[in-house]
Parts: C-alpha cells; sequence; structure tokens
C-alpha cells in the first residue's frame, strides 16, 4: 500500500467479520514510534462485504513523513464484549515537491 503525502486516500480495509458487529473500532496511524492520529468508526464507511472504507484528510497524510513507512493498526471492541487486533500493516508515504495545504490561490 502506498498514498503520497498532502493527498486524502481511501483506504479499504477487508474484514473477516461484519462491522455492524463493533461497538469501537480504532485505525491508529503511527509513524517513528508516536501515534500521528487515530480515526474511528464514526471516521470511515461501511462498505459491501465486511469492508470499512477510511478516508484520510489532506492535514493528515501531511502530519506524515515521506522517508518512512506508516504502521497501521485497527483495534475493536464487538457487541458482545471481546476485543481484537489487526496484524500491523505498514504503507510507504510517499514525497511531494509542494508543502502545505491546497487553495484556490485566490487570496481574501
Amino acid at each position: 500500500m502506498q498514498f503520497k503525502r498532502g493527498a486524502t486516500p481511501t483506504i479499504t480495509f477487508q474484514l473477516d467479520v461484519s462491522p455492524e458487529l463493533f461497538s469501537i473500532c480504532h485505525i491508529t496511524f503511527q509513524q517513528y514510534g508516536k501515534i500521528r492520529f487515530i480515526k474511528t468508526l464514526a471516521d470511515c464507511t461501511i462498505g459491501e462485504g465486511n469492508t470499512i472504507l477510511c478516508r484520510l484528510t489532506e492535514e493528515e497524510t501531511l502530519s506524515l513523513k515521506g522517508d518512512a513507512k506508516v504502521k497501521i493498526q485497527l483495534r475493536v471492541a464487538y457487541l458482545d464484549g471481546q476485543k481484537d487486533a489487526s496484524d500491523i500493516l505498514e504503507a510507504d508515504v510517499g514525497a511531494i515537491l509542494e508543502e502545505g495545504v491546497l487553495t484556490d490561490g485566490i487570496e481574501g
């Protein structure tokens, strides 16, 4: 998996169970041993076929550095009280030439 800094990618997670069985879901993004941000189920969309679609914001991807992989992990609590965690995934973060949030270039 790879995405560029400053982009707004949607990351799709294919699950073994329905996300509708979750009471809590955290998707944690870590780089250089520090948690950069956490997405919750409220930040995501439940897709078809036991998928979660997680869209990252421009600000979130800009908070990552292009010279190291980002680690990603899902942790969930089920409605019955059980808890689980996914394997840790790694994604390449691509560099960009222009820093900052894109604007329309019109100064107001």
